[in-house]
């Protein structure tokens, strides 16, 4: 049985209070309507407000690493450079004994496709899961922001996948809606994902 304020691994921060679930509430509300946004673009942002909360974590004492694909310089000077693997989940923190590591997506429509979670991916969130660290990912879906823990979405994504490579795919199981979302993880103000992760893994254990 763990205590009130301990998570995992030696962690004692304070724990967020707890609060019931919710409808995702707007991260950018609009008074007018809005141009419609690239999906690069929408990805930017949602990455950009993601570093901004990122360098709040950081100023209270978590590691915060943004993780890039492996490149291998190929040009004179150190000028040219190619890609020689895949990308590994985007951020990594640590803090006190606990480990978290996670992916960003963002999304606009009112379903979220399985399929933007790769095969790479989801090996890598199975591999850190086992390890028994927090992963998951953190999505912005139509201005909402989520986080869904991988112990929650892994058994329906490789569902999905064995559907697929089978052609046995059903009506509506590809993608998640609100309420899929809502089962699946929660709702988080803005970009402050962490929270509710910690306060999801000290609840499950």
């Amino acid at each position: 049985m763990v205590s009130p304020g301990k998570v995992c691994g030696g962690y004692t921060g304070d724990m967020p209070p707890r609060y019931a679930r919710r409808d995702a509430p707007p991260l950018f509300p609009a008074t007018t309507p809005r141009l419609p946004v690239s999906h690069a673009d929408r990805g930017k942002a949602w990455e950009a407000m993601l570093d901004a909360q990122h360098r709040r974590y950081a100023a209270d004492r978590w590691i915060v690493w943004r993780q890039h694909p492996p490149p291998v310089i190929t040009g004179e000077g150190g000028r040219e450079a190619r890609i020689i693997g895949p990308a590994r989940p985007d951020y990594l923190l640590c803090r006190d004994g606990v480990t978290v590591i996670v992916d960003a997506k963002s999304h606009a429509g009112p379903r979220w496709p399985l399929s933007e979670v790769s095969d790479h991916l989801a090996a890598d969130l199975d591999s850190a899961q086992r390890a028994g660290v927090v992963a998951g990912i953190v999505l912005e879906l139509d201005d909402a922001g989520w986080w869904l823990p991988w112990t929650e979405l892994a058994p329906r994504w490789h569902r999905w996948a064995l559907a697929t490579a089978r052609g046995e795919t059903e009506r509506g199981s590809a993608s998640l809606s609100v309420a899929d979302l809502q089962a699946v993880g929660e709702a988080v103000i803005g970009a402050d994902w962490l929270p509710v992760a910690l306060r999801g893994q000290h609840l499950n254990r």
